[in-house]
């Protein structure tokens, strides 16, 4: 029998640590309450923001250190670290949410291209940065960071990657 510690939300003075056990699942483990991200503090109304679009599921508002003029983050409302951890169906609605938004800096503030980053390392709260790409100096993905572009290296991984995409998509259809 496996056993596992769930770390949940819970209202102050509460013991959120709880002990089950699972007959079935490998044991995992949250070690650290977690913490209201500034996002959520945003979304709970606690730090003022300017926002550009709200629904019961996501918050969009302007960067307070935009890359340039019109940077937008798009925010999930539920506070997990990981864009990839989503719920599938909160992850869709994030990304139609970032293209009608991405739709409307073209519009009114016409940039050349709007630029889309997730990258998360600052906040531990998913979202995606929508920047107005007005040149080409705005976002520099080719920064010099030192990767090996040989072909062997270059296969070598795209098979590993191959690989493991086709196994999670047989895992997901089980």
């Amino acid at each position: 029998m496996w056993s596992a510690l769930i770390i949940t939300d819970a209202l102050p003075n509460e013991n959120i640590a709880q002990q089950i056990s699972l007959s079935s699942c490998p044991t995992f483990a949250y070690t650290r309450a977690m913490q209201d991200s500034i996002f959520t503090k945003i979304i709970k109304g606690e730090i003022p923001s300017h926002t550009v679009y709200e629904d019961e599921h996501t918050i969009a508002f302007l960067d307070i250190n935009p890359l340039s003029d019109g940077h937008v983050l798009v925010v999930p409302k539920q506070q997990i670290d990981s864009l990839w951890a989503l719920p599938t169906e909160i992850y869709q609605h994030l990304w139609t949410v970032a293209q009608q938004i991405a739709h409307a800096i073209e519009v009114t503030l016409q940039p050349k291209r709007v630029g889309v980053v997730v990258e998360g390392f600052d906040v531990p709260h998913a979202h995606i940065h929508l920047v107005p790409l007005y040149d080409r100096e705005v976002l520099q993905l080719h920064h010099g960071y030192p990767t090996d572009t040989s072909d062997t290296h270059l296969s070598t991984t795209a098979q590993r990657l191959a690989t493991a995409v086709s196994s999670s998509s047989r895992d997901a259809s089980a």
